[in-house]
């Protein structure tokens, strides 16, 4: 079966008018056509779908007999993923998870915990929430110490899980200041939501629209990029210590008042290299050392494009409306 959700960035009067009203628990995103859609991987037809009050922009989670997602109306829900009939449903009033695609631990019990990111309209304005995969009881909600989430940021950064560790990890832009802000690494215990670190990667204009950047994590290592600053970072997952940081500026431009900052898209390890997107380009680097070996103009531009690689060839997406399938020898000659 193939999930697809949709949604939209915007807010209707009601919810302004709330917001207004000082009432941001009333407060949800989406102008009313969220929804997921279940079809058949082998010949596209549909075989359910459902509406949801708030967008469905995040990606969902599949485990089990659950499909889990989250709404910027607050919902976390879980459905039968054969016939989308509803199992159990949280509703957090005042959370908005923007494009925060959810992400699952597995407890030493064997109960799975579905974990994504929020946005808040008051203090601290940027949670993470986790839930027991069983029944939906809130397990935690957690917040970086010592820093201030900004805008959407909270809701905007999809979480990553560290089965081998029991970790996971999120970005987020915090501290702003003129326009400008600190881009952080934040690592939580997936069992109980303690905080183990937060690390400032870059300081850097605030970038428009999605403010966060999709993580991945390899062999006890975060590698994950700042549209901010348009870098990428590796970090050790256990204490958050930087192994590497890289400069993407000759291949996309960060942030600044005419440019909305990029990538934001996750990297992937294959083959020996670190694949990502930036700008109009797909970057091979080097995963010990950040070293940029190659680099591919496909044109066009991408914007949270997570490259998908099987056998020797990469599909993409991008900002333009294309879709793309690139043989890996085009973007590294020396590759057999």
């Amino acid at each position: 079966m193939v999930f697809v959700t949709v949604g939209d960035v915007g807010f209707t009067f009601s919810a302004i008018a709330n917001l207004l009203a000082n009432e941001p628990q009333k407060v949800f995103r989406g102008m009313g056509y969220g929804a997921i859609y279940a079809f058949n991987a082998q010949n596209g037809q549909l075989i359910w779908m459902m509406y949801t009050k708030g967008e469905l922009m995040p990606s969902p989670a599949v485990y089990g007999n659950e499909l889990v997602f989250a709404t910027g109306n607050g919902t976390i829900e879980a459905v039968n993923p054969y016939d989308g009939e509803e199992l159990w449903q949280d509703n957090l009033q005042g959370y908005i998870d923007s494009m925060s695609s959810l992400d699952y631990y597995i407890l030493p019990n064997g109960i799975p915990v579905f974990i994504a990111g929020f946005t808040l309209l008051q203090q601290p304005y940027g949670v993470v929430v986790a839930v027991n995969g069983e029944n939906g009881d809130i397990l935690w909600i957690s917040t970086p110490t010592d820093w201030s989430i900004y805008d959407t940021s909270g809701g905007d950064g999809p979480v990553a899980v560290d089965q081998q560790s029991g970790i996971v990890v999120q970005e987020n832009v915090a501290n702003e200041s003129n326009n400008y802000v600190y881009t952080i690494v934040t690592a939580y215990n997936a069992s109980n939501g303690e905080e183990l670190w937060t690390t400032p990667i870059g300081y850097g204009y605030l970038p428009v629209a999605f403010k966060s950047a999709v993580p991945y994590i390899d062999n006890g290592i975060v590698y994950i990029t700042s549209p901010s600053t348009a870098s990428v970072t590796a970090l050790n997952i256990t204490n958050g210590n930087v192994i590497w940081n890289t400069s993407l500026t000759p291949y996309v431009k960060p942030a600044s008042p005419d440019t909305p900052g990029a990538p934001r898209g996750a990297p992937v390890i294959y083959n020996g290299y670190l694949w990502l997107t930036a700008g109009p380009y797909v970057l091979a680097l080097n995963p010990s050392n950040g070293q940029i070996e190659d680099s591919y103009d496909i044109g066009g531009g991408f914007g949270i494009t997570n490259p998908v690689i099987a056998g020797s060839t990469m599909f993409l997406a991008n900002s333009f409306g294309w879709a793309i399938a690139i043989p890996l020898q085009d973007i590294v000659p020396s590759l057999q």
